[in-house]
């Protein structure tokens, strides 16, 4: 079954595109794309992203992958996907994704793009990315294809109203950094306990900030998770700590009601190794 991926092409790449007057997707050059699962008959949706804006330039059907130096091109990529012609749309790079749609992006994991003040993260689309086959609906849509299923009504850019934090405004709350997959298991509700070695008097809802550091491969290994499906370097929710005790090892922290943040916010403030206010505090 042929599947569907974001791919992010610089802001440097669109003005040399610009430039250059070229209409046709004909190859796109990279080192991931085979690791990523790219096939022949897959979808690529090129995007660039910046200035608050993400551009979606088209569409492009793989028709085949092969080692570059085949034909002595891009010596530095490992990948050359070569376009199916007759399935891929023009390029357009002009073409400026509505912020409601952007707000409707999901990723095959279900993850939302990161966003910042601005706008999107860039950061959020880097590399190749699976995208969910709603979001492929919209894109299509875009291009002029056939009508999506409507989108669900997006969430103001600030991404959740207060009363998804019961205690506070989420802006003036503070953070605690937790590498993942450890998060994301707090979010699930599976990890309830946190181990640190040193003791906490906070008993209240904390936001959690998945650091861009990951915990060790065999972490990943027994939560079943991938690092590359997760969110780093975000807010991504909240949670409560409800007690704190001795371990043998130092100390366990209880928490309770895990709250995912439908979209994940970048820190104003440089995040820090236990606790830290990641927004500006008014």
């Amino acid at each position: 079954m042929s599947r569907a991926f974001t791919v992010l092409w610089t802001m440097q790449e669109r003005q040399t595109w610009l430039q250059s007057g070229a209409s046709e997707f004909g190859s796109a050059f990279g080192n991931s794309y085979r690791s990523r699962g790219v096939e022949p008959g897959d979808a690529l949706y090129i995007l660039s992203c910046g200035q608050g804006n993400v551009w979606l330039w088209g569409r492009l059907v793989v028709k085949s992958i092969e080692d570059p130096k085949q034909r002595g091109d891009a010596d530095w990529a490992r990948d050359a996907v070569r376009a199916d012609p007759q399935a891929s749309t023009p390029a357009n790079p002009e073409r400026v994704i509505p912020p409601e749609v952007v707000a409707n992006i999901r990723f095959a994991g279900g993850q939302a793009p990161a966003m910042r003040a601005d706008g999107p993260d860039p950061q959020t689309f880097r590399g190749v990315r699976a995208i969910s086959e709603e979001t492929q609906m919209l894109f299509e849509q875009l291009l002029g294809g056939a009508p999506a299923v409507q989108p669900k009504p997006p969430k103001p850019p600030e991404v959740e109203s207060p009363t998804d934090s019961p205690d506070q405004d989420i802006l003036q709350m503070r953070a605690l950094s937790v590498r993942q997959p450890w998060v994301e298991l707090i979010l699930r509700g599976t990890k309830t306990v946190e181990y640190r070695s040193t003791p906490t008097l906070i008993r209240e809802r904390v936001l959690l900030y998945a650091s861009r550091i990951l915990a060790a491969p065999e972490a990943f290994a027994s939560a079943k998770l991938k690092p590359g499906s997760l969110v780093r370097g975000a807010v991504v929710g909240s949670v409560v700590i409800t007690g704190c005790r001795r371990s043998t090892d130092g100390y366990e922290w209880d928490l309770t009601d895990p709250q995912r943040l439908s979209v994940p916010m970048i820190p104003d403030a440089k995040p820090q190794p236990i606790w830290f206010y990641p927004f500006k505090q008014t």
